[in-house]
């Protein structure tokens, strides 16, 4: 009985206030007014008060339909009746068309949902004016999931790879359908099976923004703004460049192809569509005919794969051949096994290729005079004692090799051609030797310019060394026992000398070693020195700290 009350006066009065409202305003209502009777238990009206009632409207009658729009109210009870608009807390989205059944749910401070026979309260005379407020009193559906049009439908906002069906047209005569892909991914239309659009069984909107609208005829549907393409009259002129990408190319069953693994590729299903496949080659499964000419070059050959089987041979595959034969041309693309022998005087210099003879090639004692190419034939034996000379056109020629005397000039000498080796001992008198031609360098050990006024001097080897006398000084460079320095030290023994004679080992004197008597002791001493004390007539030594007489009295 409770159920019962409440029902007719939700039913009564939602019909009474929405048709009030088409006929009175000239607007499209906004809000639908909604009245209700609220009783207890015991069939009484509630207590006077405010109440929270959750408004809800479904697609299905129960919980386990769609749940379309919702809002939360605070309503006013009074005396069992209350009142509330609805959409004035949450306003209903275009997509909530009324075009379709539709069912309202009602709960009181959060408990279980009013029913009547179990079932949410229907919503059916409420359709026409809010259906009035979409484009051109249109019904404009969202969809991201599968999606079967209803003769109720009409502008179906699609996203998502998902597919679209449409009714049977002979249900929907003169219906008309608008299907926009408003993501990014292709949108598939597809009829019941047994119809078509424009000849074909389905359809697809590839690309954002893309739209068809079809319009039903006879036993099939038409496309109305959607330009059909038809069977190759697409080609390089139309499509721009790097127009075709995987997500353009269809795979098995009409779906978009995935973008595959590395390494696969494309293989035709045989019915216009594709699928990736492996490039798995079986044993021997490629011949001459698979390879194009040229195709199979170094990149493509792995170390060791060619081996005699697997080239061809006069009729089949050639066979493993002898030790020592070597593969022949057939002439005709084919190979045959041949063995190699060269003729007496077969080779000549045009078989040559420049600088294809090497010593390794060579046999020991093969190049005699009769090889070599003489002027317009073989170079003959030549005289004893002759030698051979290029004739500048890459042939020979024999060359007496006797010199005359005064034959040999600087121009026929080349530079540095003159070494140890050839000249003869005493061929170099003063007459040999040009103006200003030979210079320090050119002496044995390679000496440096050394210092003005200085003499070369032998070493005793063989080389020289800087050295130089005058009435004062010898002066001896470049000898590793006696140097002269610019201080005008004179080291024996060592060539750093620090005093005025510096000697790096024993001295042997044996005569008189005379030293000049000093009045007074030297000045900074080192540990070792010594002097003759003229004041003492003593000889002192240094030990480090002070001077002490080498005796005493």
């Amino acid at each position: 009985m409770k159920n019962n009350i409440i029902y007719f006066f939700h039913c009564f009065l939602c019909v009474f206030c929405i048709t009030h409202a088409v006929n009175v305003y000239a607007d499209i209502p906004q809000t639908v007014n909604f009245q209700g009777f609220l009783i207890d238990q015991q069939s009484e009206a509630v207590a006077d008060g405010t109440y929270t009632i959750t408004f809800s409207i479904w697609d299905g009658d129960d919980e386990s339909d769609n749940k379309l729009w919702q809002e939360t109210q605070n309503v006013l009870v009074k005396d069992g009746v209350y009142s509330a608009a609805l959409a004035t807390e949450n306003a209903f989205p275009n997509t909530l068309t009324f075009a379709s059944p539709y069912y309202l749910g009602v709960q009181f401070n959060d408990v279980e949902f009013l029913k009547t026979e179990g079932k949410f309260i229907p919503l059916t005379t409420i359709a026409y004016a809010f259906r009035s407020q979409t484009s051109g009193g249109r019904l404009v559906r969202h969809t991201a999931t599968n999606y079967s049009l209803a003769k109720g439908d009409d502008i179906i906002l699609a996203e998502g790879n998902i597919k679209i069906t449409l009714p049977s047209s002979s249900e929907c005569a003169d219906k008309v359908f608008t299907i926009i892909n408003i993501g990014n991914n292709t949108i598939t239309i597809e009829t019941n099976g047994s119809q078509t659009i424009d000849d074909d069984n389905s359809a697809s909107l590839s690309t954002q923004y893309d739209q068809m609208t079809v319009v039903s005829h006879d036993n099939g549907w038409l496309r109305l703004g959607f330009s059909k393409i038809e069977p190759d009259s697409i080609g390089t002129i139309e499509l721009a460049d790097s127009s075709i990408s995987i997500s353009k190319i269809t795979g098995a069953g009409n779906t978009v192809l995935d973008n595959g693994n590395p390494g696969q590729f494309l293989k035709s299903n045989g019915d216009g569509s594709f699928s990736w496949a492996e490039i798995i080659i079986d044993e021997n499964e490629i011949t001459n005919t698979e390879l194009a000419p040229g195709a199979v070059r170094t990149s493509e050959i792995v170390d060791g794969s060619i081996v005699a089987t697997k080239m061809s041979g006069a009729s089949n595959a050639l066979g493993n051949g002898n030790n020592g034969q070597l593969l022949q041309s057939n002439g005709d693309g084919t190979f045959a096994w041949g063995d190699f022998s060269i003729s007496e005087n077969e080779i000549s210099y045009t078989e040559l290729a420049a600088g294809s003879v090497r010593t390794e090639e060579l046999s020991q004692g093969s190049i005699i005079a009769s090889k070599l190419s003489g002027n317009g034939s073989a170079l003959e034996n030549g005289t004893a004692g002759h030698c051979i000379q290029s004739n500048g056109d890459g042939t020979f020629a024999w060359k007496d090799p006797t010199i005359a005397e005064n034959e040999i000039t600087y121009t026929e000498l080349a530079a540095a051609a003159v070494q140890e080796s050839e000249l003869a001992d005493g061929a170099v008198t003063q007459s040999k030797i040009a103006n200003n031609s030979i210079v320090a360098s050119h002496f044995g050990g390679a000496p440096e310019n050394g210092n003005q006024g200085a003499s070369l001097l032998s070493s005793g080897d063989g080389t020289f060394a800087w050295g130089g006398f005058t009435s004062t000084q010898v002066t001896i460079e470049g000898n590793p026992t006696q140097v002269y320095t610019a201080t005008g030290n004179v080291g024996i023994g060592t060539t750093s000398p620090s005093e005025a004679l510096d000697v790096s080992g024993s001295v042997k004197i044996s005569q008189v070693m005379k030293l000049t008597p000093l009045t007074t002791a030297p000045e900074n001493p080192s540990a070792g020195w010594i002097y003759f004390d003229s004041t003492s007539q003593k000889l002192k030594f240094y030990n480090g700290t002070a001077w002490k007489a080498m005796w005493t009295d």
